[in-house]
C-alpha cells in the first residue's frame, strides 16, 4: 500500500504539470499574457521553493547545504558573466524576473540549482556508477534544456542579448558549470527523497517547448 506521503509526492507532482500547462495557455492568449508575465516573478520563486522543500526529507542538511551552494555560487557566476560579458556573452536581464542584485535576479540562481539538481537527479536514476559519465550527461541534459529555454525567455524579455543569435560560449559556459556542479553533487551523495524536482524539471522544459513553437 502506497505511504501517505508518496501519495502527496505524486499528487504534488501531477499539479506541476497542470500548473505549468495552464500557464502556457495563460501565455498564448493575448489577453492574460501581461498578467502571467506580471505574476512570473512570484509563481516561479513559490513554485521552486515548493519542489525544494517536497524534495528534503526531514532535516536532509547535506542536500540544504548542497542548493545553497549552488544558489549562491551560480548568482556569483552570473554576476561575473552579465557585468563582463566573458562568461556567457554580452546580455542583460529584463524586469520580468524581479529583484536584482548587481543586475542579476535573485531568481536565477534558483533556476540553475533546478536545472542542476534536476539533471542530476534524473540522470541518478539510470545510472549507479561512474560520475565522470554521470556529470557528462547532466551536462548534456542541461545544454538541451538551455537551448529551449534561450529562444523563449528572450521572447519574454527575461533577458536579452546583444548578438542577434546566443552565443556559442553561453552553451559552453553551462556545459561546464553544470558538468562540474554535478560532478561535485555525485561525489557527496546528494540523493534525492522523491522525483519532484525531476517532474518540476520535466514540466518547465515542456512549457518552454510549448511557447517555443505556438508564441
Amino acid at each position: 500500500m502506497e505511504r501517505p506521503q508518496s501519495k502527496i509526492n505524486s499528487s504534488f507532482s501531477f499539479w506541476i504539470y497542470i500548473y505549468f500547462l495552464a500557464g502556457a495557455v495563460w501565455h498564448l492568449i493575448e489577453f492574460t499574457r501581461p498578467i502571467v508575465l506580471d505574476l512570473t516573478k512570484y509563481t516561479l520563486f513559490i513554485s521552486s521553493l515548493a519542489v525544494i522543500f517536497f524534495s528534503m526529507h526531514k532535516k536532509n542538511l547535506k542536500l540544504i547545504f548542497w542548493i545553497l551552494f549552488i544558489f549562491i555560487l551560480t548568482i556569483i557566476i552570473e554576476i561575473a558573466g552579465v557585468n563582463s560579458g566573458y562568461i556567457f556573452g554580452e546580455y542583460e536581464y529584463g524586469e520580468i524576473l524581479g529583484f536584482k542584485i548587481f543586475n542579476v535576479p535573485l531568481l536565477i540562481g534558483l533556476n540553475w540549482a533546478i536545472v542542476i539538481f534536476g539533471s542530476q537527479s534524473l540522470i541518478d536514476k539510470f545510472l549507479n556508477n561512474n560520475i565522470f559519465l554521470k556529470s557528462f550527461l547532466v551536462s548534456i541534459t542541461a545544454v538541451l534544456f538551455d537551448l529551449v529555454l534561450e529562444p523563449t525567455a528572450t521572447k519574454l524579455n527575461y533577458w536579452q542579448w546583444q548578438s542577434s543569435s546566443v552565443p556559442l560560449r553561453n552553451y559552453l559556459s553551462w556545459f561546464l558549470i553544470s558538468n562540474i556542479l554535478s560532478g561535485i553533487g555525485f561525489k557527496l551523495q546528494i540523493k534525492l527523497f522523491n522525483d519532484v524536482v525531476i517532474h518540476y524539471l520535466i514540466a518547465q522544459f515542456i512549457f518552454f517547448l510549448v511557447l517555443l513553437f505556438f508564441l
